[in-house]
């Protein structure tokens, strides 16, 4: 659906020069993106734009900081001593806190809580971005060009939060510089044979030539004879 060429531009467009191997990483595994629905300009454009914001440009797939200010946030499930530092922001969409970690590990068969770091590799970031995407509805945004409220669930967890998302005018014009660069081919039918070919919907249909003229007489049994002629001759050969 998109290539690596096509996320370098868009964070070259940003002001931004991606990470080789996080490209490589996204576009190696967008295949879930197709499985998850994600499968329209609009659609892809909004996610890209999203994931381009949250890895700094293509650049990370693990937040800069430590992680010591999740530390004891309950409502990320952190109630264990290092908590914060050990389920801090990974992924293309910042997969955080203990509680999280715990749930998408668990769709997706990957013990995160034993081993939290696989969360930072691209093919369990795509996974888990596409997974939340679905889970907060957001295909439906995208098809409306939506981007303010795909910001705000992606940044503050629900698309009708009041307060603006961290960054949110950035995500916006991202989202505007995607829509230009992604193109999806269209679905198209299956070639049609030469021999098969239909003809052109302008074309008229061929001729059918009833006549009121009653059939002479005699011809019936004259045509029988030719064919039992036709028939005999065959059976011979």
């Amino acid at each position: 659906m998109f290539t690596a060429d096509d996320l370098t531009r868009l964070a070259k467009a940003c002001g931004a020069k991606p990470s080789a191997v996080v490209v490589a990483g996204i576009v190696e595994n967008q295949d879930w993106l197709k499985r998850g629905g994600i499968d329209t300009n609009s659609r892809v454009a909004e996610f890209l734009a999203q994931a381009c914001l949250e890895t700094d440009y293509f650049r990370v797939l693990q937040e800069y900081a430590s992680g010591d200010a999740y530390e004891g946030r309950t409502s990320l499930g952190n109630t264990q001593p290092g908590d914060g530092r050990k389920f801090k922001g990974r992924g293309i969409f910042q997969l955080t806190g203990r509680a999280n970690y715990a749930s998408y590990g668990k769709r997706l068969g990957i013990d995160l809580l034993k081993e939290p770091t696989l969360a930072s590799q691209p093919s369990v970031s795509v996974r888990t971005a596409v997974l939340y995407w679905n889970d907060k509805g957001l295909n439906a945004y995208a098809d409306r060009g939506q981007t303010a409220a795909i910001s705000r669930a992606i940044n503050r967890g629900n698309p009708k939060a009041t307060k603006p998302a961290n960054h949110e005018a950035d995500r916006i014009k991202i989202a505007g510089i995607a829509r230009s660069i992604i193109k999806i081919p269209a679905n198209t039918p299956d070639a049609v044979p030469v021999e098969q070919t239909p003809t052109k919907p302008s074309d008229p249909p061929p001729a059918v030539i009833v006549s009121d003229e009653p059939i002479p007489k005699g011809f019936w049994p004259s045509l029988f004879a030719a064919l039992s002629r036709i028939f005999k001759g065959s059976r011979n050969v």
